[in-house]
């Protein structure tokens, strides 16, 4: 018999009238007090994910880029399709060893009317190029990596390898070059890892409790985010984290050379989304996220612009993970 039942029985038996009537003011009053200590109720939230099964991470970019120059408006979008597959191998408290690899990567880019995929799913392409071979070479490979139990990447093994070997594919220069490392490269990895991982609070939250991280953003721009995070919600385990934040222009990056010019890089804007994460292991299940932001290239005087130029961009993200 159920417990309130017994409870039932047993004050029926003292009292039958007076008895039940306050059995139910008390059940009543349960069901509302539980739901206001549950959200009351402290959690951690921290990487721990199961000893030796594997987890995955699938993120789509969407991007639109527009510049304008010499009074011409030109409108590049791209489309970014990729998943990180990793599995804690060893275990050794602060700082874990996962095994990690590249799931299949699709890149799309469209250009005044023309269209461009590059895929590590080669057998899907009517011609194979040689970023196309590049990807091939990297997916599905096995690569090392330790991180803390906040999410935050210690160390990359073996993907600098991979990345130079794959790279003998790709006609050589050094804008092909910055942008396979800030795509799949350790430093396009970690940040791509790191936007699902290194979003933790230092301490046990409740629902209605913020915190802030700071990291640099996986876009191919020069930019650093201060997001704030906040725990609106948690439901059967899962945990929904409404994301604000922030961007600015990393001033350690913001002077670049293209095509041989120096150019200065200035860029402010906003993110907004949500995420949910499993509580018990800290890994996001699901995230919408949306950026806009603004800047401009400035490129100093030189013998190609001898008055220099400066070209206004904009530009719009939507990110969706997956697990």
């Amino acid at each position: 018999m159920h417990v309130a039942k017994y409870l039932a029985v047993f004050l029926r038996s003292l009292n039958p009238n007076k008895s039940e009537m306050k059995l139910s003011k008390l059940i009543i009053g349960a069901g509302l007090v539980f739901p206001t200590l549950l959200s009351a109720q402290k959690v951690e939230m921290t990487l721990n994910l199961e000893n030796g099964k594997t987890y995955v991470q699938k993120s789509i970019l969407e991007s639109t880029v527009s510049q304008t120059m010499m009074g011409q408006n030109i409108e590049v979008k791209t489309s970014s399709d990729s998943s990180i597959n990793i599995k804690k191998i060893k275990e050794a408290g602060e700082i874990d060893t996962y095994e990690a690899s590249y799931g299949d990567i699709t890149l799309t880019s469209s250009q005044m009317g023309q269209t461009q995929i590059m895929s590590s799913d080669t057998a899907s392409l009517e011609s194979v190029d040689g970023l196309s071979r590049a990807f091939a070479m990297l997916a599905n490979k096995n690569f090392e990596v330790t991180m803390s139990g906040k999410g935050v990447v210690q160390e990359v093994n073996g993907l600098e390898e991979m990345v130079a070997e794959a790279m003998k594919n790709v006609p050589s220069g050094p804008g092909m070059a910055q942008m396979i490392e800030s795509s799949v490269g350790i430093n396009g990895f970690t940040k791509n890892l790191e936007m699902t991982t290194d979003i933790y609070p230092d301490k046990k939250v409740k629902v209605g409790d913020s915190w802030s991280k700071e990291q640099f953003v996986s876009v191919g721009l020069p930019i650093v985010s201060t997001a704030t995070y906040t725990l609106k919600s948690i439901s059967d385990g899962v945990a929904t984290i409404d994301v604000k934040g922030t961007f600015a222009t990393d001033p350690n990056n913001s002077t670049t050379e293209l095509q041989g010019m120096e150019a200065t890089q200035y860029f402010e804007g906003t993110r907004s989304g949500t995420m949910t994460i499993e509580v018990s292991t800290g890994w996001v299940t699901s995230g919408d996220l949306e950026d806009d932001i603004v800047g401009s290239m400035t490129f100093a005087p030189n013998t190609q612009i001898p008055d220099g130029m400066t070209i206004p961009i904009e530009v719009k993200n939507n990110i969706k993970i997956s697990n």
